[in-house]
Order: structure tokens, then sequence, then C-alpha cells
């Protein structure tokens, strides 16, 4: 991702910095407090062609994030392993040794005088971080580079305004996309679908969004349709369109080059557009989900 660059020291640092060459480690300390935000100098490095480790000693027991990991808010440092590869766990499991949908290897840490502090580990390989009770961090990742960026706050709200600063702002999302919405995986039909927005009707339950997941897809492919189970889906549309509602289809990050030449244009308009992730040889990338092989968009 494209980031802020530097181009001259700050004139009043609010942190200063210190480094030891053997053992390697180093260290950022909040200056008005003293407070060690992060020294790694007491769990050595480990810096290999495939595997790269590094620990720290954080300043309290309360730290968020590092996500995406179904778990309560404030985490756990008895001896907890986070995985942080991006995956389609069904039913979402609870805990933190399942890594779900999204990677943020980022957190924010409250510190004992109400100062808060964030880091990033700015990687995308696949890691797993382990929590401590001493409290300290461990990283440890596949691949990549040690890219980290630290925040100094000192307020939750200034660490996460310039964690974004970095990473870029959230999108502002259309006024109804903030609305109610109902979704879930196996409705089926277009009947079973429309059924559970009448009984939202009858009940009196407020909705503006419907939406259907893959179950609704022609052979479980993008920018379509089953027009079996779903047929009549654009008058179902349009009549919601007419009660002041909106309709979403589910779109996978991934297209099928596994059809029959010339049947599925969403393939070769993406070839033509050349819209495809590459792989190392700069060909598309081939996965596989579900029954077609995929290229990834």
């Amino acid at each position: 991702i494209p980031t802020p660059v530097v181009t001259a020291k700050a004139s009043f640092p609010s942190y200063k910095t210190a480094y030891t060459e053997y053992p390697f480690g180093f260290s950022i300390t909040r200056i008005d407090s003293g407070t060690v935000l992060f020294n790694s100098s007491v769990g050595g490095f480990i810096f290999e062609d495939q595997f790269i480790q590094l620990s720290s000693l954080l300043p309290s027991l309360n730290l968020y994030g590092l996500g995406e990991h179904v778990s309560p808010l404030k985490l756990d440092f008895n001896w907890k392993t986070l995985p942080l590869f991006a995956r389609d766990d069904y039913g979402a499991p609870q805990g933190l040794q399942h890594n779900l949908y999204g990677v943020h290897p980022f957190y924010l840490n409250v510190e004992e005088d109400g100062c808060a502090n964030g880091v990033l580990l700015l990687n995308s390989n696949a890691m797993e971080i382990v929590l401590q009770p001493t409290p300290a961090i461990t990283y440890r990742t596949l691949g990549g580079i040690l890219d980290f960026y630290f925040f100094m706050g000192p307020s939750p709200d200034e660490v996460i305004q310039q964690y974004t600063e970095v990473i870029g702002r959230p999108h502002m999302p259309p006024y109804w996309a903030l609305g109610f919405h109902l979704s879930r995986y196996g409705y089926n039909s277009l009947n079973a679908t429309a059924s559970a927005v009448q009984r939202m009707r009858e009940a009196g339950i407020p909705q503006d969004v419907q939406w259907n997941d893959i179950d609704a897809m022609d052979n479980l492919l993008d920018f379509t349709y089953d027009p079996k189970r779903f047929g009549g889906l654009p008058q179902f549309v349009d009549e919601l369109h007419s009660n002041g509602m909106r309709y979403l289809l589910i779109q996978d990050p991934g297209i099928s080059n596994s059809q029959p030449a010339g049947s599925y244009p969403p393939y070769y308009d993406g070839i033509e557009m050349d819209v495809f992730v590459k792989n190392a040889s700069g060909l598309p990338l081939v996965g596989k989900v579900n029954k077609n092989g995929i290229m990834y968009i």
C-alpha cells in the first residue's frame, strides 16, 4: 500500500529510540512519561530466508486489535497464539487460534497512565503472533521485512487517526448502507428470499437491504443468478426498489477460468482488460474455490 513519505525528522518528537548491535534489539520510549512502549532486546532476533521472529516487552496488558478473530475485545495474554492468514472458515469459530477473513497486524495498547500507542507491522506474509503474560509479544512471519510503524497517540482516538493516515482512510459508505440488512447463506430459492422479506414486513421489523449469498449464483459463477431457483429475480429487485429498499448479490473476488470457451464473458473481459492478479511468471494467478478453477481479481 502507498504510505506517507517522510522527508524530515520531527521537530519535537514525543519518543526516543535506542538500539543494541549485539544481540540486536531496539526500543521506543515515550519521552514525557518515560514509558517504554516497545523493547525487542529481550527476546532474540531471527532473520532467515523464510522465517523471521522478533519479540518485545509491552507496557501493559491492555491490548486490542490483531484481527480478524472472534474473541473478547481485550486480548488474552495467557500464551495465546494468533494466526494471521485470510481464510473462509464457515461459522466463524470462536477463539484467537482461528484465523478468519481479515488480516490486520496492528494493535492498540493502552498504557497504565491512560495514554495509548499503536504498532503496525506492514507485512503481507503469513504470520502468527504470540501473546505472553510478561506482558510481551512475539511476531513470526514466513517472509517480507520488518516494516514497523509506531503511533504515539497519546489518546486512543489519535492512535487510530495516525494509523489510518498510513493505511488510508475508510471510504464513506452510502447512507442506505448504514441501515438494517438481512443476509444469510442458504435461502436456496427466490421464494424463500421473498418469504423472508415478507415476514420482516409482517413483524414490523425495519429492513433497508436484502442480500443473497453464493447459493443464488448459476453454477457458483460471479455476475450470474440461477435461472431456475431464482427465476424472476429482476422483478423481485424492482419490487424491493418500489418499497424504498436495496438489494445486494454477493460476489467473490475470483472469476472462473474453467467454463466452455466463449461462454463466460467476465473471464474473457478480464483477460482483455488485464485486471487479474499475476503470479511470479507474469501470468494470471490461478486458484481453487468450490468446484471452479478461478482467476483472482
